[in-house]
């Protein structure tokens, strides 16, 4: 990467930080591994740290290209991905956390900006960061698949493909129904159809 991604609270009282994050290909391939993605061609972001209450603020936003795979037609296939990052930090035991009721719970209002995060020491890990947002930024169903194929699940049923492959294809997509394509895919809403129904 470019410039540091790691640094304690006390190094901001000099002034913000302001950083760009460009991981190399070993630092794409072990981000790609621990995020279950095929690959990920293109990752950077542009962050500013700068002191806020007792801890730090980091903004900043990433932009790259994700390669999944299918969870239907278990080809691979590339899309972009972008976010922006905005993050409160606070060091442990500050009074700037949200106040505990008398049985333990957290009262927030829906009204309010969201608390801060606790750090845990005074390090701030700004590569951490960036992976928590790309974890997030991931759709585990993105519009490609969505448009690519019609989905038919329900107990005994198998998927019906629709497309100019799903001959050769139907055979070796028979992978899915119930649990096992809630785990693949998330919860999806699925037009119920029979393999050459219809």
């Amino acid at each position: 990467m470019t410039g540091a991604t790691q640094f304690r609270l006390g190094g901001l009282a000099a002034g913000p930080l302001s950083l760009h994050l460009a991981p190399d290909a070993a630092a794409r391939a072990g981000l790609a591994l621990r995020l279950g993605l095929e690959g990920l061609p293109k990752l950077e972001a542009r962050l500013e740290a700068r002191a806020w209450l007792d801890g730090c603020e980091v903004r900043g936003r990433f932009e790259g290209e994700v390669i999944q795979i299918c969870g239907v037609s278990l080809e691979a296939f590339s899309q972009p991905i972008a976010g922006d990052i905005d993050l409160r930090l606070v060091p442990e035991g500050s009074p700037n956390l949200p106040a505990e009721t008398g049985d333990g719970e957290v009262e927030i209002s829906l009204e309010s900006p969201d608390p801060p995060d606790v750090l845990e020491g005074d390090v701030v890990d700004l590569e951490a960061i960036l992976e928590e947002h790309l974890a997030l930024a991931i759709d585990p169903f993105p519009p490609q698949v969505r448009r690519r194929f019609r989905l038919g699940c329900r107990p005994g049923h198998d998927i019906a493909l629709r497309g100019p492959q799903c001959v050769e294809r139907q055979a070796s997509v028979k992978l899915a129904t119930g649990a096992d394509l809630h785990a693949r895919l998330g919860p999806v809403s699925c037009a119920l159809r029979r393999v050459g129904a219809g």
